[in-house]
């Protein structure tokens, strides 16, 4: 199996366990400044920003709903994309310098 198709499974992985982790804790803690929230607001913030960024987006036209499972959809749709592309360069990288080194030995 190709390098890059290999990172880009193993990010979609890591990006499930970290939404079905982080996300209940981060939809817990309405403010951030709360004792028990704000160490954490960076490290959760940033492994849910594609989904956050779709939410908000869908929010500011109108499209959400509470328990709407389109928008929740969408967004999970949209962040595995952009997990699987961060991958996929990883490991497209990880391949060329591990080739590199095989040629050289």
């Amino acid at each position: 199996m190709k390098t890059w198709l290999k990172g880009g499974i193993i990010a979609i992985i890591l990006m499930i366990i970290l939404i079905t982790v982080l996300f209940p804790i981060k939809s817990s803690c309405k403010n951030t400044f709360e004792t028990r929230c704000a160490p954490f607001f960076a490290y959760w913030e940033l492994p849910l920003l594609p989904s956050i960024l779709v939410l908000e987006i869908a929010e500011n036209f109108g499209l959400f709903l509470h328990n709407d499972f389109l928008i929740y959809s969408i967004a999970f749709l949209v962040s595995a994309i952009i997990y699987f592309l961060i991958g996929a360069l990883v490991g497209l990288i990880y391949g060329k310098i591990k080739s590199k080194k095989h040629k050289t030995k």
